[in-house]
């Protein structure tokens, strides 16, 4: 029986050629992020250095929202970093988006007002509005 990929999950074929497989997967999971595992870190990241899928790997952890080790040449403090930034982008392009929809009702709005306004700025009334003015 064969097994089906997700389509939605992220490709992992570039892990056959990362240089992390050739070593012992500890390095890129200290304990800690003072003293020892700091130069565990550097060690890990030097390995990232040299490593042929480093875009691939880093795009992984992010799509996959890997906390712990050393993935594409990135700490865990740094995707932490990464991940932040990106959501404090996504929060403003949100809110420029947002300011936009309210810029373009209200361009459409005043654009209906000038329709239904008057040559002299009085608003123009239908038949049913003149004859019932709380309609209006």
């Amino acid at each position: 029986m064969t097994r089906r990929e997700d389509p939605q999950a992220p490709r992992r074929d570039w892990l056959d050629r990362a240089l992390c497989c050739e070593r012992d997967p500890e390095l890129f999971f200290p304990v800690g992020n003072q003293g020892p595992a700091l130069l565990q870190i550097d060690e890990a990241k030097a390995v990232c250095r040299r490593c042929p899928v480093r875009p691939q790997c880093l795009l992984w952890a992010l799509e996959t929202n890997q906390e712990s080790g050393v993935w594409g040449g990135v700490s865990e403090d740094e995707l932490l970093a990464i991940r932040s930034r990106a959501a404090r982008a996504r929060h403003r392009t949100k809110d420029a988006s947002d300011a936009n929809d309210a810029s373009d009702a209200n361009d459409a709005k005043d654009a209906k007002d000038a329709k239904e306004t008057g040559r002299d700025g009085q608003r123009r009334r239908s038949p049913t509005a003149a004859r019932f003015p709380a309609l209006a």
